[in-house]
């Protein structure tokens, strides 16, 4: 995965952001996952057109740390949702 990689929360998962944190919810196996603000800026910022560097650019104002750090924090975090079936990789428009 990369960071011209764009993703969406699946139709599997339901995401219900609940302040600075959020809820996700896979539909097909019933897991209830709990989401730190990290993991809910992130899935809140997947709109399946975004890609991992633009969403890097938009929450680099909400988390006081380096674009290297918040990029690779954001694509390991991306490998883990991937993973665990809560989003998905949309195809490339180009």
């Amino acid at each position: 995965m990369e960071l011209d990689c764009v993703l969406r929360v699946s139709p599997l998962a339901s995401f219900q952001p609940l302040g600075d944190s959020a809820v996700v919810l896979r539909i097909d196996s019933g897991q209830l996952y709990s989401a730190n603000t990290t993991a809910q800026a992130l899935l809140s910022a997947m709109d399946g057109e975004r890609t991992l560097a633009e969403i890097t650019s938009l929450l680099l104002d909400d988390f006081h740390v380096d674009r290297d750090v918040l990029e690779r924090d954001l694509l390991a975090l991306s490998r883990q949702l991937l993973d665990d079936g809560i989003v998905e990789q949309v195809p490339s428009a180009s």
